[in-house]
């Protein structure tokens, strides 16, 4: 009776270390989902960042389309005030010409004037008193003296005409004057206003091509950040995998120590009968060079072919029996040698565990994974595509071991199966 207890005892430590397996993994799966929360958190930031810009950036393009437009009338405006100079230029230059030809007419005319007045008092300096003793009659007196008067008219009349003429083309280039230096200032003020929208033009160029460049680097940041959520995802798949593999085997552990305590606990009751009790043997391990056959996987350890333990359940031998199940193979090799792929993939877990040590997890598609354990270096990381046969880590006796060694297994849908099956 004594010895059934102690054999339960041991039992439920097998069972608790099972447990204590699954409780590691259920903390990383909680560290896991935690950092899945963050990181949505970060990606939601990201997409609002990113559409923040990217609205700022077409608010940019609007200003910078009105800007072209208003530049294009501006020189629009510029290129036809510049031909109206240039008309105003030619209509001042003529009329400066048709002043200077009406002064000189002027000048020439009242030059002619004062000689013809001269040669007239000079050649006829009669006085009026001549001219009506020198009259047959008073209508001829008249006459003379009305030719004198119309003579005096008709030079005033030239004198005023001219006069009239000449004041109306200097006020002529005077308006026209006028108008070319309004027309000058509004040049200068589109002009102004030309260099004014090319400058803010060639500001918002700048803010644009800024905002284009700080669209690509969020837009690359959300990458980094979708990928990180998306490895982290898959390190939930699988973590959820392994504890789903590890609850199998608790169950599967827990009905195997049941079946064996009814066996010994029957033994027992034979023994007492019979008065003959029988002591258990005590027995190690077995080692064994089994290779596998008919896989597609490569053996992970090249530098080792020894088996410390196999697949399946084992028996535990401390005084006394009792078994567990082993979800994989134990490769006892040199501390440092080498650990390959044995198949290609993506690495999905390359981190450390109190069980485990330094591991690994590489997913191969369609649910099919395989797992490295107790490595003294991990030469991969999460995230990275490794091809069959690339070194991946090295042996060690990290996490719950007891000597240097490679843990293999294989895992399907998230639970483990004989890697012998897959190994070659």
């Amino acid at each position: 009776m004594k010895r059934f207890s102690i054999k339960k005892v041991i039992s439920m430590i097998l069972i608790f270390s099972i447990f204590s397996t699954q409780s590691s993994f259920a903390t990383e799966l909680d560290d896991a989902m935690e950092q899945k929360e963050n990181l949505e958190k970060e990606l939601n930031n990201s997409e609002e960042k990113l559409e923040n810009l990217k609205e700022s950036e077409s608010q940019i393009n609007g200003e910078l389309e009105n800007l072209d437009t208003q530049l294009t009338e501006v020189s629009g405006k510029l290129e036809n005030l510049e031909g109206e100079l240039k008309l105003k230029q030619e209509d001042i230059q003529r009329t400066s010409d048709e002043l200077e030809y009406t002064k000189k007419q002027l000048k020439s005319e009242y030059e002619m004037m004062k000689k013809r007045i001269k040669f007239t008092y000079e050649n006829n300096s009669m006085s009026i008193l001549t001219v009506l003793l020198e009259s047959d009659s008073i209508a001829g007196f008249l006459n003379k003296i009305t030719y004198f008067l119309k003579i005096s008219d008709y030079e005033q009349r030239k004198m005023d005409e001219y006069n009239k003429l000449a004041n109306e083309v200097s006020q002529k280039k005077e308006k026209l004057q006028k108008e070319y230096d309004e027309a000058s200032a509004l040049k200068n003020e589109i002009t102004a206003r030309q260099e004014e929208l090319t400058s803010l033009v060639a500001e918002k160029q700048k803010a644009k091509e800024a905002a284009a460049e700080s669209i690509a680097k969020a837009e690359e940041e959300e990458s980094h950040v979708q990928e990180e959520l998306d490895a982290t995802n898959e390190t939930i798949t699988a973590i959820k995998q392994a504890l789903a593999a590890m609850e199998a085997e608790r169950k599967a552990a827990e009905e195997a120590a049941r079946q064996k305590a009814q066996e010994e606990a029957k033994k027992q009751a034979e023994n007492a009968a019979n008065n003959d009790v029988s002591n258990d043997n005590n027995s190690s391990p077995e080692e064994n060079t089994n290779n596998g056959s008919g896989g597609v996987f490569l053996w992970p350890c090249p530098s080792s072919t020894r088996i410390s333990s196999d697949y399946g359940y084992r028996e535990i031998i401390d005084g006394v029996t009792s078994s567990t199940s082993h979800n994989g193979i134990d490769i006892p090799a040199a501390a440092g040698s080498n650990i390959i792929a044995a198949e290609s993939g993506k690495v999905i877990i390359a981190r450390y565990s109190n069980t485990a040590g330094n591991w690994i997890t590489i997913s191969h598609g369609n649910g099919l994974c395989s797992v490295y354990m107790h490595a003294s270096k991990l030469y991969v990381s999460e995230g990275q595509n490794v091809n069959k046969g690339d070194v991946i880590a090295a042996v060690g006796t990290t996490g719950s071991s007891t000597g240097n060694h490679l843990h293999f297994g294989v895992s399907l849908n998230g639970a483990y199966v004989n890697p012998w099956n897959y190994l070659r």
